[in-house]
């Protein structure tokens, strides 16, 4: 999964690049977060 271009439109949703809309608890949204700046950091 492409994690580079996430965007959040609010608490519960996220927004992947294929504009795929994901409703998500709190908790797997801190998991994408993390997965995300991980990526972030590997490309670095």
């Amino acid at each position: 999964m492409n994690l580079k271009r996430i965007n959040y439109l609010d608490k519960q949703d996220v927004i992947l690049q294929n504009n795929v809309k994901l409703p998500v608890s709190r908790f797997y949204k801190k998991t994408f977060e993390e997965a995300w700046i991980n990526e972030m950091s590997k490309s670095i």
